[in-house]
């Protein structure tokens, strides 16, 4: 540090802008009172970018600023001076909009949301770190005007366009057009889900992203080729910068991409200079500029990985043993450099790690420059052949894309053939921050121990050592402890989930939504990979309606390909004639495909684990209902002096009957006395006017009341007389809405109440 003062300045700096952002974090405006709205917006289209639905149609993305609003009233005024607009349209207005120019969109007003649950994908604070303060969904393009168009921005685009066209022309297939046009134009909304699953589950997502390989590469070419033809150093270093420059702003100049280019413009500048280039202070540089134009970079995973990489490669890839030993382990253990010094991000970002990703990166980086160079020489020669009209350029731009057809087709067999091997994931759980510095510590002596061995130890034996100090490491940054009871209630929107952990028991019960999409994707999966679960010892369905078991299925089939493995599926023991339903039949057979025993669950069951007992109340064995609320599993959860009740979609005619039983066959209720106070209770059918009657709060007085449903639900859930019911009866209402995942913890008697969002 003290030979590279600026990297040492460039510590201290991220570690002042971290606490910073920890201490104060970012105020962001809350557009809620708009939620919905229809809005008319004026603004200067900033960049335009395609993207793939989830459902495959294509939309256009235009990015507005110097905004004018002329509705809804009141938007104007709590606008920030320097925000933007996200507007996502039909991609046919392509057409319309020109890059730099004056545009006029009509849509509704969407917020991004912040992340409501643990591990959930915060897009609120992307979105602001980008610039951008709400979207307009469904957008209209009402007027255009190129006015001040800014003709380099519409150039580039247009250039883009055309490129990404040429591509469509000449690729072998409509995969390999998707994936060039992201490795080369920066064009990720075209890849579809299928495909960002198969690179991000292997670990090799981030050669779609523009960053160092690209620019060197493309530079390093241009120069090169500039040199050989004569011109002096400077112009030919001037000329190169300035077309790398282009590339990036064409490309969408995101964090990795600008990180490159500084770096390179530096490289450039030593050799100008005749100094020597220093990768180290490169990169610290570069991350001080980046730092200084958006502190918010540093809670980006992309940003993240992109530096992590590169002081990966500049300080523990050559200090990484292997002179001493045999082959392939010198090779081997070169490729586990840039993983496991990542791994940290990996964790505390997508809280698991791609275990094959560190052979895989072995073999793909190599072919990659292939892949590259190929795809660009057939990327001009097919730009050629369409500007001349010469059916042989053409004929030569077709067969050069095949070298680039055929490795793809090669990467994409390598993932498949990973995704089924043992330990394809390892789920690490979000480590502590104490976890991450300990394990930053252990990786600065590691590389220390690399010119500190002591002068009589073999060099084998020492280097073992330093390795069994690394394997330390990632096992202290797995470690995960599962102390006293942990009780979450997921905020689903309109539905139900709840996660319960205690002395190494873990169980889900219900994970469904009527009002959020792929709830498994964004809320069950990034939760309980965020807990670090990879086994759930029980997952219980109250009932089969949709809002209660939508997440489940995809559970249940992606099992145990996704890091968990389920050891037990329990669904209520109820007439086979009520069992009979669609959703039934699905969610049985996503536990028969994934080989999950389905047992039933009635009055009387008892699940037990360390300290804890759950207690199956209600639904009677066999008993037919004539509406499936009736029936809904209802649990009694104890742990030391903690009680609480789970009553899933429990109702009028389900509600007598359970309440009946406690009265008449067990001690809880001492004849229907407030003999059974609660901790929590779960409040029956998200909050509905026909739950959660008076008889069962005198039954089981509550000291919270947890009511878990939509914002904005159609069903004016929580109703009124539920809150009034609560409120005479002393309870404190939580609910989902307000404070996103609600977390319970306790010992047995002390007890930690934990909103997952600040009021």
């Amino acid at each position: 540090m003290t030979r590279r003062p600026l990297c040492l300045a460039a510590l201290i700096f991220c570690l002042a802008v971290f606490i910073s952002l920890r201490l104060f974090p970012p105020e962001t405006v809350s557009f809620s009172a708009f939620e919905g709205e229809g809005a008319v917006v004026t603004g200067t289209a900033a960049s335009v970018s395609h993207k793939t639905a989830w459902d495959g149609q294509e939309i256009l993305r235009i990015s507005l600023k110097d905004l004018t609003v002329e509705s809804p009233e009141g938007l104007s005024e709590i606008l920030p001076p320097d925000a933007m607009i996200l507007c996502e349209t039909d991609a046919e207005a392509s057409a319309l909009v020109p890059a730099g120019g004056r545009i006029q969109v009509s849509g509704k007003i969407r917020e991004f949301a912040p992340a409501s649950n643990p591990g959930a994908f915060n897009a609120r604070l992307y979105y602001q770190c980008q610039g951008y303060c709400l979207r307009l969904k469904g957008a209209s393009v009402l007027a255009a005007s190129e006015g001040s168009a800014d003709p380099l921005g519409r150039g580039l685009t247009g250039f883009r366009d055309f490129l990404s066209a040429v591509l469509d022309r000449i690729c072998v297939s409509e995969r390999d057009a998707s994936l060039l046009k992201a490795l080369l134009l920066g064009e990720k909304g075209y890849l579809d889900a299928e495909t960002k699953d198969l690179y991000q589950g292997a670990g090799i997502i981030a050669i779609l992203t523009i960053s160092g390989l690209h620019i060197s590469l493309i530079g390093t070419a241009f120069f090169q080729m500039l040199r050989r033809l004569g011109l002096p150093l400077a112009p030919g270093a001037f000329l190169t910068l300035a077309l790398i420059l282009l590339y990036g702003k064409m490309t969408g100049m995101g964090s990795s991409a600008l990180r490159a280019i500084i770096m390179f413009a530096m490289q450039l500048g030593a050799r100008l200079l005749g100094r020597t280039y220093d990768l180290l202070t490169a990169v610290s540089a570069a991350g001080i500029l980046l730092l200084l134009e958006q502190p918010l970079f540093l809670t980006q995973s992309g940003f993240l990985f992109s530096f992590g990489a590169v002081l990966a490669a500049g300080i523990i890839l050559p200090v990484m043993p292997g002179q001493d030993l045999p082959r392939p382990l010198p090779a081997l253990f070169q490729g586990m450099a840039i993983p496991l010094a990542c791994l940290p991000i990996y964790a505390s970002s997508y809280y698991t790690f791609p275990v094959y990703s560190m052979i895989l990166n072995l073999i793909i980086s190599p072919l990659l420059t292939i892949v590259m160079f190929t795809s660009i020489t057939a990327m001009s020669l097919g730009a050629c052949a369409f500007t001349l009209g010469s059916p042989l350029l053409f004929f030569l731009s077709r067969a050069l894309s095949w070298p680039a057809h055929l490795i793809l087709w090669f990467y994409e067999l390598l993932c498949r053939a990973v995704r089924v091997m043992p330990g394809y994931t390892l789920i690490t759980g979000a480590p502590s921050s104490l976890q991450i510095i300990l394990y930053l510590l252990i990786l600065v002596l590691f590389a220390l121990s690399a010119e500190k061995k002591p002068e009589k130890t073999d060099p084998r034996i020492w280097n073992i050592a330093r390795m069994a100090l690394l394997f330390l490491g990632v096992c202290m940054l797995c470690l995960r402890s599962s102390r006293g009871l942990t009780l979450t209630f997921l905020d689903v929107g309109q539905g139900d989930g709840i996660y319960i952990e205690a002395d190494g028991t873990r169980i889900l019960v219900d994970g469904g939504s009527s009002s959020e999409s792929s709830l498994y994707d964004y809320t069950l999966e990034p939760f309980l990979q965020y807990k670090g679960v990879r086994t759930l010892d029980y997952v219980i369905l109250t009932h089969d309606d949709i809002d209660h078991m939508s997440g489940m299925i995809s559970l249940l089939e992606k099992s145990p390909e996704n890091g968990i493995r389920i050891r037990n599926l329990l669904v209520p023991d109820v007439s086979p004639s009520m069992q009979e339903s669609e959703n039934f039949r699905a969610l049985t057979a996503a536990a028969e495909k994934s080989h999950i025993p389905v047992t039933g669950i009635c009055r009387g069951d008892v699940i037990r684990g360390g300290k804890l007992r759950l207690t199956c109340l209600h639904p009677m064995r066999d008993a037919l209902y004539p509406e499936t609320n009736f029936y809904s599993t209802t649990l009694y959860l104890e742990y030391g002096s903690f009680r609480a009740l789970l009553t899933g979609d429990l109702e009028e005619q389900g509600e007598a009957d359970f309440l009946d039983y406690v009265r008449d066959h067990t001690s809880l209720t001492e004849g229907g006395k407030r003999a059974c106070p609660l901790t929590v209770l779960k409040c029956g059918h998200h909050g509905s006017a026909n739950a959660t009657g008076q008889e069962l709060l005198d039954a089981f007085p509550p000291a919270y009341g947890i009511i878990s449903c939509g914002r904005r639900n159609r069903y004016g859930h929580p109703a009124p007389e539920v809150l009034s019911r609560l409120e005479e009866a002393g309870a404190s209402v939580l609910d989902t809405r307000t404070g996103g995942a609600l977390t319970f913890w306790t010992d047995g008697k002390k007890l930690r109440i934990k909103p997952y969002l600040k009021p």
